[in-house]
């Protein structure tokens, strides 16, 4: 017998207590799929807004495909997003940034973004967190 049991996937919100977390629903898992909805939010960039969805995929003003997944970053296993803030002003950003800020926020200072597991092509909600920037860099970390 199967059971369907609906989750949220919560994201943390401000407190006027320093010491306190607030959880607010992101995305409901839907019964018997076992999956979240697809969800996009606008993410600013300077003068640019793209749209960022929850499963790691990015649409920006002038792009010919409807959403991208982003390209290799050489030399590292992630995926990158450019953006043209300007006439020829091009700056990349990590698309795990990208997901991350977009549904939770910027994570706080000496904090990153990091997979959860080591497919770091899976830039979805669901496979980001954050940890301190010095547990973050340990190279004996592989998933967490």
């Amino acid at each position: 017998m199967a059971v369907e049991v609906a989750v949220d996937i919560y994201s943390l919100t401000d407190s006027d207590d320093e010491n306190t977390v607030l959880l607010e629903p992101v995305a409901a898992v839907q019964p018997g799929t076992g999956t979240a909805p697809v969800r996009w939010t606008h993410l600013r960039l300077g003068e640019t807004i793209i749209e960022v969805s929850t499963e790691g995929q990015v649409k920006a003003p002038g792009l010919f495909q409807p959403a991208s997944n982003g390209l290799p970053y050489a030399g590292t296993p992630y995926r990158v997003f450019g953006v043209e803030h300007s006439q020829g002003d091009y700056q990349q950003y990590f698309i795990h940034d990208l997901v991350y800020q977009a549904f939770l926020g910027v994570p706080p200072p000496g904090w990153d973004v990091r997979h959860r597991t080591v497919n770091y092509s899976n830039n979805a909600l669901s496979n980001l967190t954050i940890l301190p920037t010095h547990v973050n860099r340990d190279p004996c970390l592989t998933a967490y």
